[in-house]
């Protein structure tokens, strides 16, 4: 006698029927009503604080000193950041902190006394937006001889002396009115320290020897800075 198969489909059929989910054809189907259901989302609640946007040279540490906060409550409070790779305009939120607080701790800036100077006196030797081991540069390199002094290119406020800071060795940015900052990388030497107010033409250290890089930010963007100092 030859094998036969039942297909899936009488089989299941006959299980429905046994147990009652079949309904005669001049009946009609069972209609079941569900009740609307309201979506609800529910915002992150992190409490009072401010955002912050990163500018060039500011650091966690900075940030606590700015706002008066714990490093660790920065931390606690922005999980998902690496401190030792924070990106410039990044929004940090400060846990606890408030505007007036900032402006209280930082204080007044000394005005610009006019245009940005050059910070050494030698020759352009990468122009903004040249190619670098590195990649695009973001500012200037200017050929200085070693232990030539390193001048504060305007008026304003030391925020970052650092011995290392994006590759660029030993490291001063400034703070200037009208939200510019000025960084100058590759020194051999550094004279000033964070907080200190310094004027145009003072003294931030001395060159390393071969070269200083030089940059102007005008909030988180950085410009050329060739549309604000005479370079040769």
């Amino acid at each position: 006698m030859r094998p036969f198969r039942i297909s899936r489909g009488p089989l299941v059929a006959l299980a429905l029927l046994a147990s009652g989910c079949f309904w005669r054809h001049s009946e009609k189907p069972p209609v079941y009503e569900l009740e609307p259901v309201e979506a609800v989302v529910t915002p992150l609640d992190r409490g009072p604080g401010v955002y912050h946007v990163l500018k060039p040279g500011e650091t966690f540490y900075r940030l606590s000193r700015i706002y008066g906060v714990p490093v660790e409550a920065i931390q606690k409070a922005n999980p998902a950041l690496d401190p030792r790779k924070l990106v410039i305009g990044t929004e940090i939120f400060i846990p606890g902190a408030t505007e007036k607080r900032a402006q209280a701790r930082t204080g007044g800036l000394p005005p610009r006394e006019g245009a940005f100077w050059r910070p050494v006196r030698g020759r352009v030797l990468v122009h903004f937006g040249g190619r670098t081991p590195a990649g695009r540069s973001e500012g200037v390199d200017l050929a200085a001889a070693r232990n030539e002094a390193v001048l504060a290119s305007e008026a304003g406020r030391v925020t970052v002396a650092a011995g290392s800071l994006l590759s660029l060795g030993p490291t001063v940015i400034l703070e200037h009115a009208g939200g510019f900052s000025t960084l100058y990388g590759g020194m051999g030497s550094i004279r000033v320290k964070p907080g200190q107010v310094v004027s145009r033409g003072e003294v931030l250290g001395a060159a390393g020897g071969g070269r200083v890089h030089f940059r102007i930010y005008k909030g988180t963007a950085v410009l050329d800075p060739r549309k604000y100092v005479r370079l040769r």
